[in-house]
């Protein structure tokens, strides 16, 4: 380092030793990849930055392929929904949703996946029912995004648990 700068250097080649067998350094090219370096760090950071704001949201975060199955599954989801996400990657995602509604939740998902929009509540009055592990249902507000890469939809939900604030305003209506 001259001034305190750290330079990465990509080296390629033979290590050469000298009469001795002692090692006196490489015959081949070098290539300076500080700027590569510092972008792949940067970009380690910020995937540490959007995982740990996934862990600590407590909204429920859900990310699937265009045919349901479970790509992502936030520890807010884990809270909400009572599975690891150990337990939910990969499976398909109506296993979240009860049954009365997983027809008309099949047949959003081709409107939305076939249409412009990139973002829509998961309803006009953005509230669903959804699917405990303990089979017990409960109300969430939930919104979706499409995202295209490379060919493949994925659609991601977030999800906040509102049976507190229903309670609440039950609660205020009963008063």
């Amino acid at each position: 380092t001259s001034m305190g700068r750290a330079r990465w250097v990509q080296i390629s080649g033979k290590p050469v030793y000298g009469d001795d067998g002692e090692f006196s350094g490489f015959r081949g090219a070098g290539e300076e990849i500080t700027k590569r370096y510092e972008a792949q760090e940067a970009v380690r950071i910020s995937e540490k930055k959007l995982s740990g704001i996934l862990r600590l949201a407590p909204e429920g975060v859900i990310t699937t392929t265009e045919e349901g199955i479970i790509q992502l599954f936030s520890q807010g989801a884990e809270r909400i929904f009572g599975y690891s996400a150990k337990d939910m990657i990969g499976r398909n995602f109506e296993i979240l949703i009860p049954g009365r509604f997983r027809s008309l939740h099949r047949s959003h998902v081709r409107r939305f996946g076939t249409g412009p929009l990139e973002y829509q509540k998961m309803n006009t009055r953005n509230e669903i029912s959804g699917l405990r592990k303990d089979q017990s249902e409960f109300p969430a507000a939930a919104s979706v995004s499409k995202l295209e890469i490379e060919g493949q939809k994925y659609f991601t939900v977030l999800l906040h648990d509102i049976t507190h604030e229903k309670e609440t305003e039950a609660e205020l209506i009963r008063s």
